[in-house]
């Protein structure tokens, strides 16, 4: 899995670019994806005065508000609760970038398990996306004008999170040293004296950043790479909750469920559900 800031770095591919206008004028509720789960990625910029609230089926929720910036994985299964409290709406609410990438070797590149917020000052993207929508919805659509400013989009997006990633990182020794030691039960005061900072703080700056503490984390790592044992065969349940850092195997069952919707063995046999 790789971060937003670490795909400015590779060789991809954008696949299917589609710009959507999207408007709730009629609705404050979506349960679309609540079953299947998203059939792409997705960069939503929020422009109307409305506040989103993404909930996954494991309970998490993630909340974006005008002019954010929020990155939506493929695969989600998720609902989206929309409110706002202005007598009348613009016209378009967000405007939703779906795509598929794919690395070198044509194989689907996964960014996250859950929605992301980017920035909250998407703002700065919105002629990006303009421009996007212009090409995807011209009276003759060529293609090459679309994934030319998909790719461009994307170019603004991945540059700004680099940026970010500088600043943010007074707390990039825990977070590496989590990527490196995913499956051990470090505590968070350790990962805290790496930073050279108090737990109440690293836990403070490790939500702003990441989004979820440093648990949560380490969590959706664990799980993402027992999804890739459970895949490849060989192991059973047990080993697999094992080398993945859980001792107990029916916990490890319950969290798998809880991110993934089925059950560790459920999986095994059909690793595509």
């Amino acid at each position: 899995m790789l971060t937003l800031e670490e795909l400015y770095y590779a060789d991809f591919e954008i696949m299917e670019p589609e710009l959507v206008l999207q408007s709730w004028n009629d609705s404050h509720s979506y349960t679309g994806y609540q079953c299947s789960g998203r059939p792409y990625d997705g960069l939503m910029l929020i422009t109307g005065d409305i506040r989103m609230e993404f909930s996954m089926i494991d309970g998490v929720t993630v909340t974006g508000a005008k002019n954010d910036l929020v990155y939506l994985p493929m695969g989600l299964r998720y609902t989206v609760r929309i409110e706002w409290e202005a007598a009348a709406l613009p016209r378009i609410q967000d405007l939703l970038f779906n795509f598929i990438l794919r690395d070198e070797n044509g194989q689907a590149l996964s960014l996250s398990d859950i929605p992301l917020i980017v920035s909250r000052d998407g703002e700065r993207f919105e002629k990006y996306f303009q421009v996007l929508s212009a090409a995807c919805h011209a009276p003759k659509r060529s293609m090459v004008c679309v994934k030319a400013e998909a790719y461009r989009l994307l170019r603004h997006v991945l540059s700004f999170c680099v940026g970010e990633s500088e600043k943010r990182y007074p707390i990039r020794a825990g977070v590496e040293y989590l990527k490196l030691h995913w499956n051990e039960n470090t505590p968070v005061s350790e990962l805290a004296t790496l930073c050279g900072m108090s737990e109440c703080y690293f836990r403070r700056l490790f939500g702003k950043f990441a989004g979820m503490n440093p648990v949560r984390y380490r969590t959706l790592i664990r799980i993402s790479a027992a999804k890739s044992m459970l895949s490849a065969g060989g192991m059973s349940v047990v080993e697999v909750a094992e080398a993945v850092g859980f001792e107990d195997c029916f916990y490890f069952s319950r969290v798998f469920k809880s991110i993934v919707g089925v059950s560790p063995s459920v999986y095994a046999r059909n690793p595509q559900k």
